[in-house]
C-alpha cells in the first residue's frame, strides 16, 4: 500500500510524520485492523522524535484509536481508501485499487474498514454520528461482507498473531 509505505519510510528516515499522516494513515490503519492501542502508542513513542506523553495519549489513544470510548472524539477516526484517495495523492501510485473492496487488488483499507464497522456495530450504534455510516452496512450483500471479513481475518492471522 503506497500510503503506508510512504509514511512508514518517512518515519524511519526522519522520525517524523505530519499529524494528518499519523491520523489518516497510521492510526486509521491500526484502528480498523485491530492493533492493540497500547502497543501502537508504544510504537509511536519509539518511532517519533516528538513523542511526548501528553501528545501520544490524546492523539494516539483518544483520537486515533478511540480507546478512550469517545471522550476526546465524537466518533472513531476510521475510513476506507475512498477518504485517503480524496484527501491525498497516495492512491494514484498504488498497486491496490482504492475502489475495490474484495479481490486480489482490493485496497486493504476498504475491507478492513467494513470489517471494523461490522465487528463494532453494536457498540458504535450508540455513537450519534455513526448512524448513517452504520446504515450502509445493510446495503452490502452478505457474500461480499463475508469475503471482506475473511480477507481481514486472514491478514490479522498472518500479521498480528505471529
Amino acid at each position: 500500500m503506497n500510503c503506508l509505505a510512504t509514511v512508514l519510510n518517512q518515519v524511519e528516515e526522519t522520525g517524523y510524520a505530519h499529524h494528518i499522516q499519523r491520523l489518516m494513515v497510521l492510526s486509521n490503519f491500526a484502528l480498523i485492523v485491530g492493533v492493540n492501542p497500547q502497543k501502537l502508542q508504544d510504537w509511536f513513542h519509539a518511532a517519533f522524535i516528538d513523542a511526548y506523553d501528553w501528545v501520544m495519549q490524546t492523539n494516539v489513544l483518544g483520537m486515533g484509536q478511540f480507546a478512550d470510548g469517545g471522550i476526546l472524539a465524537s466518533k472513531p477516526y476510521a475510513s476506507s481508501a475512498n477518504y485517503i484517495n480524496k484527501m491525498s495523492d497516495y492512491c494514484q501510485q498504488c498497486s491496490y485499487n482504492h475502489k475495490a473492496r474484495t479481490g486480489k487488488d482490493a485496497c486493504p483499507f476498504n475491507y478492513f474498514y467494513w470489517d471494523f464497522l461490522a465487528r463494532h456495530q453494536e457498540k458504535l450504534q450508540h455513537t450519534g454520528r455513526m448512524g448513517l455510516i452504520l446504515a450502509n452496512l445493510k446495503r452490502i450483500e452478505l457474500t461480499e461482507m463475508l469475503a471482506m471479513q475473511t480477507l481481514a481475518e486472514n491478514w490479522r492471522q498472518a500479521h498480528l498473531n505471529s
